[in-house]
C-alpha cells in the first residue's frame, strides 16, 4: 500500500502478488491489486482481480464499484451498469455510485434514466458539484437547455473552478443560441486549462455561428496543435474557411478530415462545394458522389451535384439530381429554380416556366427565379 501511495504501482503489484501467494483469500490484496492495475489502464486484468475478490466476498461494495469503473473504461457499459446496481444493493445511499451509474447511462444514450440517477445522488448530497454538472450534460443531450443551465449554475456555485461544468454550461448556451455567453464559458475553461481541447473546439463553433470566421479558425488551430487527429476540428476549420471564401485552404482542411475519417459525408459534400466554387466541376461531382454513397438521402449533396453537372453542360443528369432533391424536399426553392433553368437549356420552356412560378411561390424574393422567368 505504501508503494501504491508513492505511485510505484508495478512494485506495489509485485507485493500484492506475494501476499496472495501466501494467502489467496486475502480480499484486500485482490482489491488493491485491481486498483493499481486500473491506474495503469490494465482494465481487463483489474476486472479479474475484482472477480476474485467477489468469489471470496460477494457483497463487497468496493469490488462491485471498482469493477464497474473498469467496465466503463472498456466501453462495456451494460456490464458496468449491472455492477453499479450490485454496489447499490450494498449501499443504496452511495453518492459516487449513483453518479457513476448516471454517467454510464449517459454513455448508453439513456439520459432520462441518467437524470434519475443524478437526482438520487443529489438527494443524498445536494452539494455534489459533479452530480449537478453531469445532470446538466444529460439535460443538454435531451434538449432541455434551460433546465441544464440551472443545474450547471448550481454546480458552479459549489465549485467556481469546475472546468467540466463551465464546458457543459457553454454547450447549454450554444443550444439556446446564446453564443456570446457560451464563448464566455469556454474562455473560463481555457483560463483553468489552456489544453482543454473541447473548450477550444466548442469556442470555435460559437465564433463560427457569430460569423467570426477568423477567430473560429484560430480556435480550431489551437485545438489541432494539441490533437491533429481530430477530424471534427479539421472539418469545422474547413467550414470557416468556406465562410471566408478561402476555398483552396478549405479543400485542404476537408482532406485532413477525410484522411482521418473517410466516412464523413459532410466533409465530402463541403469539399465538393469548395471545388465547385473553384470551378472544378468534375471534382465537385466526384465529391458529392462520395457523400451520396455514404448518405443517399443527403439533400445538399444531390443539390450541389446538380449544380456542378449543370455547369458541365450535362443537363439531363443535372435534372435527375434536382429530381432527387425534390423527392426528398418538395419545397426546395433552389432546386425548383435550378431544375427550371436546366429544362430551359433543354428547350422545355413551358415546364421551366411552371418551375420558376413554384420557386417564386416559395420565395418571392428570389432574384435568380425572377431573372430566369424573365429569360
Amino acid at each position: 500500500n505504501c508503494l501504491d501511495g508513492l505511485g510505484r504501482r508495478e512494485e506495489a503489484i509485485a507485493c500484492y502478488d506475494k501476499a496472495l501467494e501466501l494467502n489467496p483469500r486475502l480480499v484486500s490484496a485482490w482489491l488493491r491489486k485491481g486498483s493499481a492495475l486500473c491506474f495503469l489502464h490494465r482494465y481487463q486484468e483489474a476486472v479479474g482481480c475484482f472477480d476474485n475478490a467477489l468469489e471470496i466476498d460477494p457483497q463487497n461494495l468496493h469490488a462491485w464499484s471498482d469493477m464497474a469503473v473498469c467496465f466503463d473504461a472498456l466501453g462495456r457499459y451494460e456490464e458496468a451498469l449491472r455492477c453499479y446496481d450490485k454496489a447499490l444493493e450494498q449501499d443504496p445511499q452511495n453518492v459516487a455510485v449513483w453518479n457513476n451509474r448516471g454517467t454510464t447511462l449517459h454513455s448508453l444514450g439513456r439520459d432520462e434514466e441518467a437524470v434519475t440517477s443524478y437526482d438520487k445522488a443529489l438527494e443524498f448530497d445536494a452539494a455534489d458539484a459533479r452530480a449537478w454538472s453531469n445532470k446538466g450534460a444529460s439535460l443538454n443531450r435531451l434538449g432541455r437547455y434551460e433546465d441544464a443551465v440551472s443545474c450547471l449554475e448550481k454546480a458552479l456555485e459549489i465549485d467556481a473552478g469546475y472546468a467540466g461544468a463551465w464546458n457543459n454550461k457553454g454547450s447549454s448556451l450554444f443550444g439556446l443560441g446564446r453564443y456570446e455567453e457560451a464563448v464566455g464559458c469556454y474562455d473560463r475553461v481555457i483560463q483553468l486549462d489552456p489544453h482543454d481541447l473541447a473548450a477550444w473546439y466548442n469556442k470555435g463553433n460559437c465564433l463560427f455561428k457569430l460569423g467570426r470566421h477568423e477567430d473560429a479558425i484560430g480556435c480550431y488551430d489551437k485545438g489541432l496543435e494539441q490533437n491533429p487527429g481530430s477530424a471534427a476540428a479539421w472539418y469545422n476549420k474547413g467550414v470557416s474557411l468556406d465562410g471566408l471564401r478561402r476555398y483552396e485552404e478549405a479543400v485542404a482542411s476537408y482532406d485532413h478530415a477525410l484522411e482521418l475519417n473517410p466516412r464523413l459525408a459532410g466533409a465530402w459534400r463541403n469539399k465538393g462545394f469548395a471545388q465547385y466554387n473553384l470551378g472544378r466541376y468534375e471534382e465537385a461531382v466526384d465529391c458529392q458522389d462520395h457523400a451520396l454513397e455514404l448518405d443517399p438521402r443527403h439533400v445538399a449533396a444531390w443539390y450541389n451535384k446538380g449544380n456542378a453537372l449543370f455547369w458541365l453542360g450535362r443537363y439531363a443528369a443535372a435534372n435527375d439530381a434536382y429530381d432527387r432533391v425534390l423527392e426528398l424536399d418538395p419545397k426546395h426553392a433552389g432546386a425548383l429554380n435550378n431544375k427550371g433553368n436546366t429544362l430551359d437549356n433543354l428547350g422545355r420552356h413551358e415546364e421551366a416556366m411552371a418551375l420558376f412560378e413554384r420557386a417564386l411561390e416559395l420565395d418571392s424574393g428570389s432574384a435568380a427565379a425572377w431573372n430566369n422567368k424573365g429569360l
